[in-house]
């Protein structure tokens, strides 16, 4: 696999995220474009593919909401690698994804690969890094998606009062089990 240093890594997320054009590329989700018939603008059809099922295993159906991917997060993150990175972050970003497809691609547990490689990423092994940009992207795409915002989350449609202190267990939104870490 092709490695990542901590510095790189913080600099993709960061660049990315601050990076003009970002807002515009955010705007484009909350809006709810219809993705289905984009053309993509970073990963080929086989990376794209493998980013969907890897995004669906970090957020996945649940009873209140839907996967990450029927959000169109898998789009929101082809857009953002393509126009909010430098080329060198995108060398990154391609080199560890292709290092890790075709582990993936023959994994009988998927999930239990992702859990993996996900450790070894919050590790910060130089190889893994690249998946933490691959990871907040999906939560940022997600969460800032009608679905995310509305059903994922404590949605309130009009806030009551200011309260600075509130309780979270296992059955508050975002803050349930899982066997992913998110560390934003």
């Amino acid at each position: 696999m092709f490695a990542m240093n901590r510095r790189e890594l913080l600099k993709v997320v960061g660049m990315a995220s601050t990076h003009a054009l970002f807002p515009s590329v955010l705007s484009g989700l909350l809006s709810g474009k219809n993705h289905t018939e984009k053309e993509l603008k970073f990963f080929n059809n086989k990376e794209f593919k493998v980013l969907t099922e890897m995004i669906d295993l970090i957020i996945p159906e649940s009873s209140s909401s839907s996967s990450a991917s029927a959000t169109n997060t898998q789009y929101f993150i082809d857009e953002v690698f393509a126009i909010c990175i430098s080329k060198q972050q995108q060398t990154s970003i391609k080199k560890g994804m292709a290092g890790f497809m075709e582990v993936f691609q023959q994994s009988s547990d998927k999930k239990l690969t992702l859990t993996e490689l996900d450790k070894k990423a919050y590790r910060y092994e130089t190889s893994a890094l690249w998946f933490i940009a691959i990871k907040q992207f999906t939560l940022i795409g997600f969460f800032t998606s009608m679905e995310g915002e509305t059903k994922a989350s404590n949605y309130v449609p009009v806030p009551g009062e200011y309260q600075g202190d509130i309780l979270a267990g296992n059955k508050t939104l975002n803050y349930g089990e899982t066997s992913l870490r998110f560390y934003i």
